[in-house]
C-alpha cells in the first residue's frame, strides 16, 4: 500500500466511452493542492536524457478532472502515468519525471500495478491483465480500509 494518509477510493466501470476509466467515491477527501503541486512537478519534470515530456493530452485530461473531481478520470491520464514508472527502459523509470509519475500515483491510489497499463508497441491500448490485476488489489486495499 502506498503512503497517502487520506485514502481516495475509486470506482470502476463510470464510462461508456472510456471502458477504463475510474470515478472518485470521496472526492472531499481529496487535498487539491496536493495534487496541483505533483502536477506541476511532472508538467516540469523530464525523462532520461531530458529531452522527453508526458504527453501533453495527459497533462490537459489532468487538469480537466482535477478542476473537477468529481468526474471520471480517463484511463489515459492515470495509466500513462503509471507507465512512465513502470517502463523496462531503466533510465526513463528513475528519471525525473518517472519519480515524479510515482509520486502523483502513490498520492492517488493504495495499490501499484505490477506492470505498465498500456501497450507498448500499441500506445495508448489497454493491457488488461495487468490493468484487472491491480484493480482487484486496488479495490481489495480499498475494501479494508475504514
Amino acid at each position: 500500500m502506498t503512503g497517502h494518509a487520506c485514502r481516495l477510493r475509486w470506482e470502476r466501470g463510470v464510462s461508456r466511452h472510456d471502458p477504463f476509466a475510474i470515478r472518485l467515491l470521496n472526492p472531499d477527501a481529496l487535498d487539491t493542492c496536493e495534487l496541483a503541486r505533483r502536477a506541476e512537478r511532472i508538467r516540469h519534470s523530464r525523462g532520461a536524457g531530458g529531452n522527453k515530456a508526458i504527453d501533453q493530452a495527459v497533462m490537459q485530461d489532468l487538469s480537466r478532472w482535477a478542476a473537477n473531481p468529481v468526474e471520471a478520470l480517463p484511463f489515459r491520464a492515470y495509466a500513462k502515468v503509471a507507465d512512465w514508472f513502470l517502463t523496462r527502459k531503466d533510465n526513463d523509470r528513475k528519471s525525473e519525471l518517472g519519480l515524479a509519475c510515482k509520486l502523483l500515483w502513490d498520492f492517488l491510489f493504495m495499490a501499484v500495478p505490477p506492470e505498465r497499463l498500456t501497450n507498448p508497441h500499441r500506445p495508448g491500448a489497454a493491457m488488461t491483465q495487468p490493468l484487472d490485476r491491480w484493480w482487484r488489489t486496488q479495490a481489495a486495499w480499498q475494501a479494508h480500509e475504514v
